[in-house]
């Protein structure tokens, strides 16, 4: 599984016996784990306290995850579930009903009770779009859907092989090929700054968006041997 950043959904498990413990001594008295792909399924053994976690999720394609029990015997502890800050809005439900979330986002939600084999914990964290700008210029940032960086395609024109590609037999060869960026290509994006869902629209099933002006957005860590623009020049419509 990939080291991921903490912005991403966690799962945390701690004894509601032993949660002032837990707050001292967090790196040995919880556990965490996060679903880092898609169609992803993951699991968690609690041995000490005899429960297990099997976690469901298609995220990020989809903002929702679902967490299922599975124990001999009930248990009766806290499950926390990490609420990021890049959502709000968060809903949970157990066993289909609603849990009414009382926590802020870059906080946990808690779910105390006696939990028993095929509890279903289900999850959502709605996504949105939004810019971060770089500290020196606020005419200047990254779109994001939630966690995930999105850039600008830019294609390939006048690459030349052995561009876009690198030989492993030499040595960082390819900081010596001449890319022939075009001269007119664009890293402008037209923002509406309180509707950027106006500006930047979500097309086909996937992570992937579009302006108006024609611009192609997908996910950063979907892109590869083509240019791209991760940073844009942003200009207010």
């Amino acid at each position: 599984m990939h080291t991921l950043s903490k912005k991403y959904p966690q799962i945390q498990i701690f004894d509601s016996d032993k949660v002032s413990a837990i707050q001292e001594n967090r790196k040995k008295s919880k556990i965490g784990a996060y679903a880092d792909s898609i169609s992803t399924i993951f699991g968690v053994n609690w041995a000490e306290k005899g429960i297990r976690l099997k976690q469901e999720t298609n995220f990020p394609v989809e903002d929702n995850t679902t967490l299922t029990v599975k124990t001999d015997n009930p248990v009766n502890t806290t499950i926390y579930l990490r609420y990021p800050s890049w959502s709000n809005g968060a809903s949970v439900k157990v066993n289909g009903k609603k849990v009414r979330v009382k926590q802020k986002s870059g906080s946990y939600i808690a779910i105390n009770r006696t939990w028993n084999d095929g509890d279903k914990v289900s999850v959502s964290y709605p996504m949105s779009l939004r810019i971060e700008t770089t500290p020196d210029n606020p005419k200047r940032g990254a779109l994001l859907y939630g966690p995930i960086v999105l850039a600008g395609e830019l294609g390939t024109e006048g690459m030349q092989a052995p561009a876009p590609f690198s030989n492993p037999q030499l040595y960082n060869d390819y900081y010596t090929y001449n890319y022939n960026i075009p001269s007119g290509l664009s890293t402008t994006l037209k923002i509406n700054p309180k509707h950027l869902e106006r500006s930047v629209q979500r097309v086909g099933d996937g992570l992937q968006f579009a302006t108006e002006a024609g611009d192609k957005i997908s996910p950063f860590y979907d892109i590869h041997r083509q240019r791209y623009v991760v940073y844009w020049d942003l200009v207010n419509e």
